[in-house]
């Protein structure tokens, strides 16, 4: 598995994870974490829970790892990869999994799940551990996205019947789905919602569920 600390890249395996794992409460992890913003503010106000955000993107994670390696936070790790290819060493790993507004792949994958892609981002989790995701997009803000992954309207209605059924069916329990206000977003700090915020208003949904 490849780490991304400060601005350069190392490989441990499951054995020192394990390790690092053994050292806190919990473990979180963030699927599609950008820049690692929200990580590293989770991270500093909670001490005793180990977060770690896996992307693809290396450059990206360069800018929060840079600062975590400058605080010395030791319960923040950001890890090369992506919801196609998840590190083994992360199998069976989380306590709850966040998904925070995904876009690209990771956003076709929450709004037009299928079965396989699911059980991907579901090897993840712990037994009985919680997943979270926060979602929206709006055709007329992001016309070409929205072709290019063939996203439909979303709606209430959509997620409910097209949705959660295919989440419902790899395991999980639906504990709650709420439309969120942009305002809202500011429990989730990182650097797209505050863009989000502060830019546009889209249709914005919050799901929660537990794995059985």
């Amino acid at each position: 598995m490849k780490l991304v600390k400060g601005n350069k890249t190392l490989d441990i395996d499951e054995s020192e994870l394990d390790k690092i794992i053994a050292g806190f409460k919990r473990t979180e992890i963030d699927l599609g974490t950008g820049d690692g913003k929200f990580v590293y503010k989770s991270a500093q106000r909670n001490p005793e829970i180990l977060y770690i955000g896996i992307d693809p993107s290396e450059k990206q994670l360069e800018i929060y790892a840079k600062r975590t390696a400058r605080k010395r936070l030791k319960n923040a790790l950001f890890v090369l990869g992506s919801a196609e290819i998840l590190p083994n060493e992360l199998t069976g790993k989380a306590d709850k999994l966040n998904i925070i507004l995904p876009w690209g792949s990771l956003l076709q994958l929450v709004a037009k799940p299928t079965q396989d892609e699911l059980k991907k981002i579901k090897g993840l989790l712990k037994p009985h551990s919680e997943l979270i995701i926060v979602f929206g997009y709006s055709p007329e803000l992001e016309p070409s996205e929205a072709k290019r992954l063939d996203l439909p309207e979303i709606t209430e209605r959509y997620i409910k019947a097209d949705v959660l059924p295919e989440f419902i069916k790899c395991g999980f329990e639906i504990t709650k789905l709420e439309k969120l206000q942009s305002h809202q977003l500011e429990e989730f700090d990182s650097t797209w919602s505050k863009k989000i915020r502060l830019t546009s208003s889209r249709p914005l949904f919050i799901m929660q569920a537990i794995l059985n």
